[in-house]
């Protein structure tokens, strides 16, 4: 037994003991030979989906970049034609001109996600890390939220208490997280209600949430939904369109920062995102 047992621990696959029967013997290493073929096989069979995977990121990479120029001229002269007083005098252009406006930038939005996910996926996004008062970079965020909120009829109350620690972070990485964050809360908070964006020190941590009223992510959708691509369930009122992008790109960037996401949600309770950041060692 000693023998079989070391046998196993140096990479051995079979043992047959003596005297052996011949018959026996050449089973066994005829199986040994076919586990050894089908996992060749498997290795092969792995390589050239990782090597397909990887062409068709760079395609796609290629192309996604490739679509920013011509989307930056036509928003440049779908602009230069809202500012032209013939269609501003048409009601019915002016309308036209602001829907082309409204797609060409959710376009471009989630071609410049798709373009910072495959950095991020490669280790190739530059950071520039800054001290951070954290009150300062989260009411920047929340600054740029008013029109959204005004459109929403939704408020936006903020519990930052005072003289909170600095924080060392990419500042337009962790204000872009924030603004994703508190847009989504934003776009699926009720009419009348109230989105809530507090941040408090936990030992070593800086804890940011951003609380909503709407209708819930259900538990099995929670871990989902920062995936690539993985959409919630759309607010037909508010005919919300997501591309599936804004909290994979959310994840991505909090783990470059050495941060993590996550939510907690009930079904017509609302839902809490937070974002967990380590302070500096003193």
């Amino acid at each position: 037994m000693d023998s079989i047992v070391k046998g196993f621990d140096l990479g051995a696959f079979d043992y047959v003991t003596k005297p052996f029967i011949s018959q026996e013997l050449l089973a066994r290493v005829r199986s040994r030979l076919k586990m050894k073929s089908l996992n060749d096989e498997l290795k092969r069979r792995y390589l050239e989906i990782k090597e397909l995977e990887s062409v068709k990121e760079t395609m796609t990479q290629m192309i996604v970049h490739d679509m920013k120029n011509p989307l930056n001229i036509i928003l440049g002269y779908a602009d230069l034609l809202q500012i032209n007083e013939a269609v501003s005098a048409d009601p019915q252009a002016s309308k036209y001109v602001t829907s082309v406006i409204k797609s060409g930038r959710t376009m471009l939005e989630m071609v410049m996600q798709m373009l910072d996910i495959a950095r991020l996926e490669s280790g190739q996004m530059d950071l520039n890390i800054e001290n951070i008062t954290v009150a300062e970079i989260v009411n920047e965020a929340a600054d740029n939220m008013r029109p959204l909120l005004k459109e929403a009829s939704v408020i936006l109350k903020r519990c930052l208490p005072e003289n909170i620690a600095e924080l060392r972070a990419d500042r337009k990485l962790l204000r872009r997280i924030l603004a994703n964050i508190i847009g989504n809360a934003i776009h699926y908070a009720p009419q009348d209600t109230a989105v809530t964006l507090s941040a408090v020190r936990q030992d070593q941590d800086i804890l940011i949430e951003i609380t909503d009223q709407g209708p819930g992510i259900p538990r099995e959708y929670q871990e989902a939904i920062f995936e690539k691509f993985t959409q919630g369930k759309k607010d037909a009122a508010r005919h919300r369109h997501s591309t599936g992008l804004g909290l994979a790109f959310c994840k991505m960037a909090m783990e470059a920062l050495g941060g993590s996401i996550g939510v907690e949600s009930r079904i017509d309770k609302g839902s809490t995102f937070w974002l967990r950041l380590r302070l500096p060692a003193a």
